[in-house]
């Protein structure tokens, strides 16, 4: 079994080291591992160069934002299943690929999500519980990075839109609720997050964007005002 995993990257020198050698760390599957590099001026272009005769795919290229260089990346995909995981987050542990993979082979699932930890040790990190219909339907979102996906499903449903800067997956994943192969399955947590890059302006641009994917996506306009109240109330506790 093949796993293809994408990390998109630009000038994180500090995060990237620790996300790379935790995808070359898994064991027990064959991982095809593609780093997209935007252009990085703070040297993590160089520090991943030394990584090129350990397995990573490299690929240095100017894009126009994370979802333009996913998509780039998706066409090199040769694995049964694809996941994403951010710079400066890692697997929960070696074999966090390959128990994603039983799950969904043992469930028949195209879609395995999970709970994600905040931190970089299960003993001290915050354990995010997460719902993935519930999620959704509240305006709460998901972590895209805790996801693993068959290649099938992202065949079915197509590329990430570039009309959203941030919202983008949250798109992908309404129209992959209508793809003919979709079923979810959900695991233990795959991934330990690092919330540290996600500045305060991103997380309230997110929530305008949020609301234009619902609207998109055939979302009543009195329901995406109930989304963005609540969505508004979530982020002013996180503040």
């Amino acid at each position: 079994m093949k796993v293809s995993v994408i990390t998109v990257v630009y000038n994180d020198a500090l995060g990237i080291i620790k996300t790379v050698e935790s995808v070359l760390s898994q064991d027990g599957l064959d991982v095809q591992y593609i780093v997209m590099d935007g252009g990085s001026t703070d040297g993590t272009a160089n520090l991943l160069k030394d990584f090129v005769d350990k397995g990573i795919e490299l690929e240095v290229r100017q894009d126009k934002g994370m979802y333009d260089a996913l998509n780039y990346a998706l066409k090199k995909c040769s694995g049964d299943y694809i996941a994403i995981l951010n710079s400066g987050d890692t697997y929960v542990s070696n074999d966090s690929l390959v128990k994603a993979v039983e799950v969904l082979e043992s469930q028949k699932a195209t879609f395995l999500y999970s709970d994600v930890f905040f931190g970089e040790e299960i003993n001290s990190a915050k354990r995010v519980f997460s719902d993935l219909r519930k999620n959704l339907m509240l305006g709460l979102g998901y972590y895209h990075t805790s996801i693993v996906c068959s290649r099938l499903l992202y065949e079915q449903v197509g590329k990430f839109s570039m009309r959203y800067k941030i919202a983008s997956d949250v798109d992908w994943l309404l129209r992959a609720y209508n793809a003919p192969c979709f079923k979810v399955a959900k695991s233990e947590p795959v991934v330990f997050m690092d919330d540290a890059g996600v500045s305060s302006t991103l997380k309230w641009s997110s929530i305008g964007e949020y609301c234009q994917v619902l609207r998109s996506a055939g979302f009543s306009k009195f329901y995406v005002l109930i989304t963005l109240f609540l969505q508004l109330l979530a982020a002013r506790r996180a503040l």
